[in-house]
């Protein structure tokens, strides 16, 4: 009976023994197989992680590209602009100097013109100056033959070679008067001219 009951002992130790063994078994096997799946879920982690790491480089990569090619374009343009500003004013610039030009060269003629129509009033005036005394001396010679061929008194010779000098004198003067009115004509059509092509050069210019 007690040999019975040691039996019956040694099979429920041996039993207990063989349950922890398989329970440790078991824990051990669930531990490793959670173990490879913790293993499994850090590379799948890793390779996420790598993966998004490649695309965030590429999207920075693309953003860095976009903002240099947007820059790019910004300078190009401020330089475009720049350069024809630069033009502009050159050309506003070469306009004004030839206007200048135009204008000095326009200046000399007219101080020519004004030194030729001094000249020729002085020369008009010489010789309306020469006139006269032409038109006295001969006068006074006409007078003397009046005098010697038809025996009248000296003043009915003056009346009478008066009114015939002073027509002649008035011919004279009117024709003079007549010159300097077409050259003052010709001056100021020239002059008219010339301010309307200013004024057509401002307009444009502006």
């Amino acid at each position: 009976m007690e040999m019975e009951t040691y039996l019956w002992l040694l099979i429920a130790g041996a039993g207990v023994g063989a349950g922890f063994f398989l329970g440790w078994i078991i824990k051990l096997k669930i531990g490793q197989r959670k173990l490879n799946d913790a293993e499994i879920l850090a590379k799948k982690i890793i390779s996420e992680a790598e993966h998004e790491a490649e695309n965030i480089k590429k999207s920075k990569l693309l953003e860095a590209k976009d903002e240099w090619y947007q820059l790019k374009q910004e300078l190009d343009r401020e330089t475009r602009q720049r350069k024809n500003e630069l033009q502009r004013l050159e050309a506003q610039l070469v306009r004004r100097e030839t206007n200048m030009e135009r204008k000095a060269d326009l200046l000399e003629r007219r101080e020519k013109e004004l030194s030729s129509l001094e000249q020729n009033l002085k020369q008009k005036e010489q010789q309306t100056i020469e006139l006269q005394r032409q038109l006295e001396q001969q006068i006074e010679e006409q007078t003397a033959r009046l005098e010697r061929i038809s025996g009248i008194t000296q003043e009915e010779a003056k009346r009478l070679l008066m009114e015939s000098m002073e027509q002649q004198a008035r011919e004279e003067a009117a024709q003079i008067v007549k010159d300097i009115r077409d050259q003052a004509r010709l001056r100021a059509n020239r002059e008219a001219k010339e301010i309307i092509i200013q004024a057509i050069e401002r307009t444009a210019v502006d």
